[in-house]
């Protein structure tokens, strides 16, 4: 007797994800309807147009240029990981007072990148479902000894200490595709619709254009949410050494 066991390839799973997550502001309300089911009261979306300076194989350059990040004051739990594992299920339909399916939701960020990493609470955790350049990604606590070099660009934002062993917030990081990057994305290698990498790509002009009219959505998106009372939005500009958050628009509340 052998084993027989069905599975889908994750890369695959994702892109049915994404024919039914629009790649629109819908990125934007899936990231705060997460921060509002971990109870968080404040969330930031920052444009970093910063090139990072980091060296190594070509591989690599996925994670080098400017990216999409997102902060908020919660952290997460064990079952947010679980959640994260496994991209068919959002692990939410049996929680009462969720709002979102943070599996599924979530998953729409693969729309922009091929490579989400973040810190919360004491780990350091990188996804790479396509294994383009960390296979498999990986979780690591901070009191480890220091992140490794994945996460330096994180450094210095939104008070987060790559030497400490705990981080009191969550705070992500989305490196944008590059044209190159799309073409070669494991995940929008659709052999059905060869033009999905076409789409892939993502510039931090596109990005402004959809954060600004998110921007205009925040004040009634937060009508939904039953925890989070403020949302933020910031700029890095690419000619900066050091990490300065610039206020892109006012900060939006609700009382």
């Amino acid at each position: 007797m052998e084993a027989f066991t069905q599975h889908m390839d994750v890369c695959t799973s994702i892109r049915h994800v994404l024919s039914e997550y629009p790649g629109d502001t819908n990125l934007f309300y899936e990231l705060l309807q997460n921060a509002d089911d971990a109870q968080a009261t404040t969330a930031t979306f920052i444009i970093d147009e910063r090139p990072s300076s980091r060296s190594g194989p070509a591989s690599d350059q996925v994670l080098s240029g400017p990216a999409l990040l997102f902060y908020d004051d919660a952290v997460f739990q064990e079952q947010d990981y679980a959640n994260l594992m496994h991209i068919g299920s959002g692990g939410k339909r049996v929680q009462h007072g969720k709002t979102g399916k943070f599996g599924l939701g979530f998953n729409s960020i693969y729309h922009i990148t091929d490579c989400p990493h973040f810190v919360s609470g004491g780990h350091c955790t990188f996804l790479d479902p396509g294994n383009i350049c960390r296979p498999g990604g990986y979780r690591r606590p901070l009191s480890s000894g220091p992140p490794p070099a994945d996460f330096q660009m994180l450094h210095g934002l939104c008070g987060l200490s790559l030497g400490a062993p705990h981080y009191s917030g969550t705070l992500f990081r989305f490196p944008l595709r590059t044209p190159a990057s799309a073409a070669s994305s494991p995940i929008l290698k659709d052999p059905h619709d060869p033009t999905l990498a076409q789409s892939g790509a993502v510039t931090p002009e596109q990005l402004q254009a959809l954060v600004t009219t998110f921007g205009g959505e925040a004040e009634c998106a937060m009508l939904f949410l039953r925890n989070v009372k403020a949302v933020e939005f910031r700029h890095i500009p690419r000619t900066v050494s050091v990490p300065q958050l610039s206020a892109q628009s006012p900060a939006v509340r609700s009382d």
